[in-house]
């Protein structure tokens, strides 16, 4: 953001945005159209009538175009991409522990032996 957007008060920016809230506008709307503007324009570090200048550079875009409607699209279609793949994951785990064997299966029982015999050898020191 710009530094002289700071030189005005709360009520002051609430007369210029009205238009702008009543179109639901927010303030990453605010903020992309002023990227937006500045891609193709010069912005003026210190203008004379901040409110006027903002409202002027506003003006250029149409209402109920949102500039951050495309970011928040792209966000909630990474979202839902998300999280199909973690419910893939989430699928795939289910039925790899379903097949998986059981607790006392015979092979599981096996492993154990091995382990104990490993266990119970004497420790080579090299």
């Amino acid at each position: 953001m710009p530094p002289w957007i700071r030189r005005h008060g709360k009520t002051a920016w609430a007369r210029v945005l009205a238009p702008f809230v009543a179109a639901q506008w927010d303030a990453d709307d605010i903020a992309e159209a002023l990227r937006d503007y500045a891609i193709g324009h010069y912005v003026l570090s210190s203008p004379r009538n901040a409110l006027g200048y903002l409202r002027s550079i506003l003006n250029t875009f149409d209402l109920q175009d949102r500039p951050a409607a495309i970011i928040r699209a792209e966000a909630a279609a990474r979202d839902t991409e998300r999280r199909a793949k973690q419910e893939q994951l989430r699928t795939e785990w289910a039925a790899r522990n379903a097949s998986a064997a059981g607790e006392n299966s015979p092979g599981r029982q096996a492993a154990r032996q091995v382990i104990e015999e490993i266990k119970r050898r004497p420790k080579r020191w090299r």
